[in-house]
């Protein structure tokens, strides 16, 4: 049975949609499946493979794509220390890649647009609200060289570069497009999460495991992103620079 994250393309246009890494992306999927030790082969990839979840890909990419989790450090200069200590003020997080797939549903994923009732066409929203927000975007795929698989989730997501189509004469259009991750709430407990989650599976689909089996932007209590104000003290220092420096 095929890996339920390898794109469903035809021969004749293989060439034309394959991902690197054959990696696909989703959209408002839900991972409550994935737990500590669960096995990507045998749990992971038939949940993925059922039509709910397939219905949820934004479809193919072109070029593979990056991710980005960027700390953001920020020095506080405390004449009466030696040194300078280093507080994490949060996250910059991005997923990206390139969109072939162009339809209404991912044209609406791309940027913050409404619905106009009289005519039916899209247009441009003149605020953004909870609605414009995804509520993660996850990439799955293989590591290279048969090292298994990685699956990467970023949460309430928008895509900050807005919506620059190729309108191509010949050959596919495409859209590029960077989500940004945005920090969310436990909505049991309020506790802060973290804007990203990252798992690494080995060839027979075992959990490699850090923690709590995801590797998350927790050098805060759960994790921030960029835009919390949240911070741990002294994760890192360096010397404090003298008047001949």
């Amino acid at each position: 049975m095929a890996l339920a994250y390898r794109p469903v393309i035809s021969p004749s246009t293989a060439m034309n949609h394959i991902v690197t890494g054959a990696g696909v992306y989703y959209a408002d999927i839900d991972l409550s499946i994935i737990v500590a030790g669960v096995n990507f082969k045998t749990v992971i990839d038939p949940f993925l493979m059922n039509a709910a979840q397939r219905a949820k890909q934004i479809g193919s990419m072109r070029g593979g794509g990056s991710f980005t989790a960027q700390p953001i450090l920020e020095e506080l200069p405390i004449d009466t220390l030696r040194i300078y200590p280093q507080i994490l003020r949060g996250w910059t997080v991005t997923l990206a890649s390139t969109m072939l797939s162009i339809n209404a549903e991912n044209y609406r994923k791309l940027a913050p647009l409404e619905i106009d009732t009289a005519s039916g066409a899209m247009i441009a929203s003149d605020t953004i609200a909870d609605h414009h927000y995804i509520k993660n975007v996850v990439h799955v795929g293989e590591r290279m060289g048969n090292r298994g698989f990685q699956i990467i989730e970023i949460t309430k997501c928008l895509n900050l570069d807005g919506i620059e189509q190729a309108l191509a004469e010949r050959g596919e259009s495409t859209i590029p497009f960077t989500f940004t991750g945005h920090q969310t709430e436990d909505e049991a407990t309020g506790q802060l999460l973290s804007p990203f989650r990252v798992w690494f599976f080995d060839a027979d689909g075992n959990m490699e495991t850090y923690a709590n089996g995801a590797v998350v932007g927790s050098m805060m209590p759960v994790g921030a992103s960029a835009f919390n104000e949240s911070a741990v003290e002294n994760i890192g220092e360096q010397p404090k620079k003298g008047k001949n420096d």
